[in-house]
């Protein structure tokens, strides 16, 4: 997966693919803390952060690394990035996306066949754990939590009744339909924010 940008009239869109809290995502994040910064910058309306996934061992060369060990690494970046993200919050919208409970009765993992269910909800919790620790740092961060009620109800409406693999092709890609219901809560809290009265 690639970053992207999209624009148009109306909305202007980039998305930055950083699936580990490193450098590069710091460099990602100072980037918009340096455009809120300018007197007559670009300072986005809204930053939306996700991630945790690449620390559960799905992937090839962190399946590896024991369980333990990924959690403090992901700890220690999320550490590292409270700084930036503590500036850039200060002056426009953040939120952190939480990862989302996945329910594997119906969408079998591909990657890690033998994960069971209670093994990432365990997973799963410890990492949120360390996000919502973040919030004492960055207390303007906003966690974006409630994500439970929609993702299952996709899980027992459509991936439940259908054998939909474009929009059920695997626990974590859950395809354009659920992907649609988060962009319309996003730009649901962009026209909130666009039509409130200036204080």
């Amino acid at each position: 997966m690639c970053s992207s940008n999209a624009t148009n009239e109306h909305i202007s869109i980039r998305f930055l693919w950083q699936p580990f809290f490193d450098q590069h995502f710091l460099k990602a994040l100072q980037t918009f803390v340096d455009e809120c910064q300018q007197p007559r910058g670009t300072c986005p309306d809204m930053v939306l952060v996700n991630g945790g996934f690449w620390y559960s061992g799905r992937v090839p060369g962190m399946d590896k690394i024991a369980q333990h060990e990924q959690l403090t690494m992901l700890r220690q970046g999320v550490l590292r990035a409270a700084p930036a993200l503590a500036r850039l919050a200060r002056r426009t919208l953040t939120l952190w996306k939480l990862e989302e409970a996945m329910l594997f009765e119906f969408v079998p993992d591909k990657y890690r066949l033998r994960l069971s269910k209670v093994e990432y909800m365990e997973l799963l919790l410890v990492q949120q754990a360390l996000i919502y620790e973040l919030t004492l740092q960055v207390p303007e961060l906003v966690i974006w939590s409630s994500l439970l009620p929609e993702v299952t109800r996709h899980m027992f409406h459509v991936c439940a009744r259908r054998a939909d693999r474009d929009n059920c092709p695997d626990p974590v890609h859950m395809g354009r339909s659920l992907q649609s219901g988060f962009s319309d809560t996003l730009m649901a809290v962009l026209c909130r924010r666009a039509t409130a009265p200036r204080r």
